[in-house]
């Protein structure tokens, strides 16, 4: 984005979006939610040594993340700088959750973590190279950094061009495909160990409500075929990959 909004100007947003606009429907689609996590958690387990792993999850909303994580084992935290999200954890949750940024854990610097997961995030942030060095600094040596975003070389962000749902004003800052975020990794000192294709767990009925705020022709086209498709398929959860990649990498 140009110019890009201040960081108190994106707070505000996103606290608004949390009460009435799309990160609601994130909240009220905790199970979704919870089970696009459990997925991604089997294939982040194989990539860490066997016992208990510290883990801190960016831009963790209302603590989903941090439920899978400790259902499965890991010592799970989280750090997010909406209040109104943070407020829709349960307790046992909440007291996991640092309000504010990555930099708010300047403190807790002697106790690093085995794993960091940032999940439709880095496309938020001011400064990419700048945030993915505050990372850096939270894991331990040779630790994982898990990152989730929109992919600009997608073959949907090349067929809809300027009507890609991904191009999200005041939402979305900075957009990457592999190679630059490859690039930026690199630059803030991690190395890439794979690049893959991101799945969400979702349905039908929620992809459309979710297009209703970014992509309107979208959300018509959808909501048309909705019309055809039986109720009881509307609701049946998915794993789909709407444009967005995963990479795996390690602290160097």
């Amino acid at each position: 984005m140009s110019p890009m909004p201040s960081v108190d100007e994106m707070q505000r947003f996103a606290d608004a979006q949390y009460k009435e606009g799309a990160y609601g429907a994130y909240i009220k689609a905790k199970q979704l939610k919870l089970a696009t996590f459990e997925k991604r958690i089997d294939s982040i387990r194989e990539l860490l040594p066997q016992g208990e792993s510290r883990h801190l999850d960016i831009g963790c909303s209302a603590g989903f993340m941090i439920e899978v994580g400790l259902k499965n084992g890991f010592d799970s935290y989280g750090v997010e700088f909406s209040f109104e999200a943070i407020s829709f954890a349960s307790p046992d949750i909440r007291a996991r959750i640092t309000q504010g940024d990555v930099n708010q854990l300047g403190g807790e610097r002697d106790e690093l973590f085995d794993l960091i997961t940032c999940f439709d995030i880095i496309e938020h942030v001011q400064s990419p190279r700048e945030f993915l060095h505050s990372l850096k600094k939270l894991l331990k040596p040779n630790g994982l950094l898990i990152v989730t975003t929109p992919d600009t070389k997608h073959f949907v962000a090349k067929l809809m061009g300027r009507s890609w749902p991904m191009l999200q004003p005041f939402q979305h800052t900075i957009l990457f495909s592999r190679t630059s975020l490859n690039q930026t990794l690199a630059a803030a000192g991690f190395q890439e160990i794979k690049s893959t294709s991101a799945f969400k767990i979702l349905t039908f009925e929620y992809l459309i409500g979710q297009l209703e705020q970014t992509s309107p022709l979208l959300a018509k086209l959808s909501a048309l075929l909705n019309t055809i498709v039986p109720k009881s398929w509307s609701k049946r959860p998915l794993a789909l990959n709407i444009s967005e990649f995963m990479s795996i990498s390690r602290a160097l």
